[in-house]
């Protein structure tokens, strides 16, 4: 289990995500879904769907939550002070965030991100509520740690 949350800690995805996977590969189904977790394909993890790693396909258009140096990854989606936009592999658009004191902020964070047309949203970590709004617009939510640069190399 160490090694798997390591793996997950290294993809920047919560804790809690490792002692979930770890838990999984301790079973007998565990030799089924570690593989298919370490591929990145999408979970459900309390019934909500979360992708454990950025599928970045050409032409895929996303979005990265930021804190203020406009690079390193923000641990929280709807609270970031700004989002990136980025499109095979070049930033398109800094968006200064207007809903950072907003309560609640996730709702008009989406749509925000939503009307940029984006197949995917980047950030340390997702309200419950976000993440089932991003799924029903068919939005990614992806957990990621480390900077857009990062990102960009992938």
């Amino acid at each position: 289990m160490i090694r798997t949350a390591g793996v997950f800690k290294a993809m920047g995805l919560p804790p809690a995500t490792g002692v979930v996977v770890g838990f999984i590969a301790g079973t007998t189904f565990g030799v089924l879904f570690a593989p298919l977790i370490l591929l990145g394909v999408p979970l459900i993890i309390g019934g909500l769907l979360v992708y454990p790693t950025l599928i970045a396909k050409p032409g895929s258009r996303y979005i990265v939550a930021t804190r203020e140096d406009k690079n390193t990854i923000s641990p929280t989606f709807a609270r970031a002070p700004y989002f990136i936009l980025i499109e095979d592999g070049k930033i398109l658009e800094e968006i200064k965030n207007p809903y950072t004191e907003s309560l609640p902020a996730g709702p008009p964070v989406v749509d925000l991100v939503a009307s940029r047309n984006v197949d995917e949203v980047v950030a340390g970590s997702f309200g419950r509520t976000v993440i089932e709004d991003l799924n029903k617009k068919g939005i990614k939510p992806i957990y990621h740690k480390g900077t857009v640069e990062e990102l960009l190399k992938l």
